[in-house]
């Protein structure tokens, strides 16, 4: 069987922590354990579950990402914190799977840079760096 995948994966097993938005509009912490990367995302294993659609964000080292040939202009993004959605998840024996999909700042919707502001807002120690809404 031939890999088909549009993008290449690339083996890459880290602890990172991804930052999440609950519904209170506050954010909230979780560790992950990812697998693979591709251009298009990241797949990872979580202890805690994550909605289909739910935003997050993601610190991913520089040198992996440029390893990965991505356009950084296509991406929404701060630094390296990336921001991603949950494609889908997959129960298993050691968590539960997930595949999320960078979002690409061409198909940004106007709730997805909401999100995106608020998480970023929450990761910065200083409110006078804050981003304001406009």
């Amino acid at each position: 069987m031939t890999n088909q995948r549009r993008f290449p994966r690339i083996d890459h097993v880290s602890s990172r922590q991804i930052i999440l938005l609950n519904s209170q509009n506050g954010t909230s912490c979780n560790a992950i354990m990812t697998q693979n990367l591709s251009a298009r995302g990241v797949k990872f294993t979580s202890d805690t579950p994550l909605t289909m659609g739910q935003a997050f964000l993601i610190y991913l080292n520089p040198v992996l990402i440029d390893s990965l040939k991505i356009d950084k202009q296509l991406l929404i993004r701060s630094g390296d914190y990336y921001f991603c959605h949950v494609m889908w998840t997959k129960p298993t024996a050691h968590g539960i799977e997930v595949g999320a999909q960078f979002i690409e700042s061409q198909k940004v919707s106007p709730s997805d840079i909401h999100h995106f502001v608020t998480l970023l807002n929450s990761t910065l120690q200083d409110t006078s760096d804050q981003l304001a809404l406009i």
